[in-house]
């Protein structure tokens, strides 16, 4: 399942990797209940931006597939 990249609702420049489907909605900022950790990316075309990678509260990020087993 692909993550949606997002614009981020206060800093324009700065894009967040969010989970889809997780069991709690994120924020698309910087101060989300998940704690996101913030990459500095230079892009050629657009300059210096900030990625977001938010971490999932389902425990996916722990898989290498991004699945969780059933249980």
């Amino acid at each position: 399942m692909k993550q949606p990249l997002l614009t981020d609702t206060e800093y324009p420049d700065e894009m967040h990797r969010v989970p889809t489907e997780d069991l709690r909605e994120h924020l698309i900022c910087g101060s989300c209940w998940c704690k996101p950790q913030r990459v500095d990316a230079v892009c050629k075309e657009h300059g210096v931006h900030f990625f977001w990678f938010h971490n999932a509260l389902d425990g996916r990020d722990f898989y290498p597939d991004g699945r969780v087993p059933l249980q």
